[in-house]
């Protein structure tokens, strides 16, 4: 069955709560511990690909970044945001897109994406997500990728994912990226089950 993924993020933020998701982090600990650990500028061009329900913005916003962007494929969930935030939602560049039709216009130093690139199951959309960053990312900028580990779940919010090992990623954007780091982390969602994501540093060539 073919889903249309914009209809179905739409329908998911319309019905559940940011606390109702299995991804919610108040504070996104482990983003901001590997951001934080690359010393970079206040002023460091930053996406948080798939963020709008995160609270990455909001927490970087407080640390003192000042370039931000957000892309998420909902609109809902991007209104809910700004309402969250409320004026400092002005400080950040909301971008409502498809990650599989988005084209980037300028460069960034970091892409950040936590539970993105596991919905993409079709090799010419993970292609085009590898291809996309590449062209968002100034050269040497950080890729920052958190997906489900092979020992994590099959599905996700009525979606079967694609489940990463080490090898797949490196893979996955050895063309375009050098792999700095890699490891994973046991995320405890809002129902107490665990899930196990690996997150991956790569650096663009």
């Amino acid at each position: 069955m073919c889903v249309d993924l914009k209809e179905h993020w739409e329908n998911i933020y319309s019905i559940r709560k940011p606390e109702e998701v299995s991804w919610y982090q108040p504070y996104p600990k482990v983003s901001m511990d590997i951001i934080l650990s690359l010393n970079l500028s206040l002023r460091a061009a930053i996406i948080d690909v798939g963020g709008g329900d995160a609270f990455l913005a909001d927490v970087l916003l407080e640390k003192g970044f000042s370039n931000l962007s957000v892309l998420d494929i909902s609109q809902n969930v991007i209104q809910r945001a700004k309402h969250r935030m409320g004026d400092r939602s002005q400080s950040v560049n909301w971008i409502n897109e498809d990650i599989r039709e988005w084209q980037p216009v300028g460069q960034y130093d970091v892409w950040h994406d936590r539970a993105v690139l596991h919905f993409l199951r079709k090799p010419e959309e993970i292609n085009k997500y590898v291809q996309t960053a590449a062209a968002a990312l100034k050269k040497d900028g950080i890729l920052v990728i958190g997906t489900f580990s092979e020992d994590g779940p099959q599905k996700c919010s009525g979606l079967e994912v694609q489940q990463y090992s080490v090898n797949r990623m490196e893979e996955t954007f050895s063309a375009q990226f050098n792999r700095i780091s890699h490891f994973t982390h046991i995320h405890v969602t809002p129902n107490k089950k665990e899930q196990e994501f690996l997150f991956m540093l790569l650096q663009r060539k």
